[in-house]
């Protein structure tokens, strides 16, 4: 019976996935009526079935290999795997690798991209397979962003990520930039309950399909001058060079400018902090000033650097 092969799931009438099906259990698949096998596994493994391709294709079974390397999956296979499912969707098609695990990750993708799930959701559909691995979970996030469908929020930081926090600011590039170097739980407690629970601070937690990638801060807000501070900390290294800054950026200077109505907003950035300096200098922020040799840290003295926008140069 179909349903016995390894891992297999009943995506819809039309689409199934599994592991590595068996000769015997290829047979049962031509039976099913599929017009398509897509095979993400790699040819010669143990786990495969010689002659596949001749198989399949002996009982009228268009059969597509495309061959994903467990532990270095490439985004540019997925786009590949991506263009085809849509190109024949109308289909009955069979997808199978060695465990389900491939293929689990790679459907995940396509609902979210074509489907409109929610990435939760679609990770939890993955979960009934397997837990991936940071492999893969770096694979699933970064190919979001290859294919511009990662979804950019800023909301209220809670509490409770705090130890998120700490694990971002105890990376050492990262940290060196920070003004305030704070690593332990304990300071950081004390900077989210006194800190920024006053009225002119904010703190804000950067989400990339509803995961947490790092904080925003709105700081030193000046309703009567109509000024205000911002920093962007995008905690997950991985992501860095995504564009998830400027994303962020762009997000809290229309929220900033037109539903706190401030006139001016600056950053104030180390001397060679060189990403955040693009990514400010992207947003259209000017830069106005340099503070020669005022902060010491990693035994050296450095510039900071003020960089600021209007809000009519941000309406240009």
């Amino acid at each position: 019976m179909i349903n016995d092969i390894y891992n297999f799931k009943a995506i819809s009438s039309m689409l199934a996935t599994s592991g590595q099906p068996s000769e015997s259990e290829l047979l049962e698949i031509c039976k099913e009526g599929y017009e398509i096998v897509i095979n993400l596994g790699l040819d010669g493994a143990e786990y495969s079935v010689k002659n596949e391709k001749i198989f399949l294709e002996s009982h009228g079974i268009k059969y597509v290999h495309i061959p994903i390397t467990f532990d270095n999956p490439k985004i540019n296979k997925f786009e590949t795997f991506h263009q085809y499912l849509k190109s024949n969707f109308e289909k009955k098609i069979f997808i199978h690798c060695a465990a389900n695990k491939r293929v689990s990750v790679f459907i995940a993708l396509f609902r979210i991209i074509e489907q409109g799930w929610n990435y939760e959701d679609a990770y939890n559909e993955i979960l009934a397979i397997w837990e991936p691995n940071e492999t893969w979970i770096n694979f699933l996030k970064n190919a979001l962003i290859s294919s511009k469908n990662c979804k950019i929020e800023i909301v209220d930081f809670p509490k409770s990520d705090l130890n998120l926090m700490i694990k971002w600011r105890s990376d050492n590039h990262i940290n060196l930039f920070l003004r305030q170097g704070m690593r332990t739980l304990p300071e950081l407690q004390k900077w989210y309950d006194e800190y920024f629970s006053l009225e002119e601070n904010k703190l804000y937690s950067i989400n990339m399909n509803d995961s947490p990638i790092g904080y925003f801060t709105i700081e030193h807000i000046d309703m009567k001058n109509k000024n205000c501070e911002f920093g962007i900390v995008v905690g997950e290294k991985r992501l860095h060079g995504k564009g998830i800054g400027a994303s962020a950026l762009k997000i809290m200077l229309e929220r900033t400018f037109t539903q706190l109505g401030m006139h001016r907003i600056y950053a104030i950035i180390q001397d060679g902090n060189l990403a955040s300096e693009k990514c400010f200098l992207k947003a259209g922020f000017t830069l106005e000033g340099r503070q020669r040799e005022s902060r010491f840290t990693d035994n050296a003295y450095r510039d900071i650097l003020i960089y600021s926008i209007l809000e009519h140069e941000w309406k240009i």
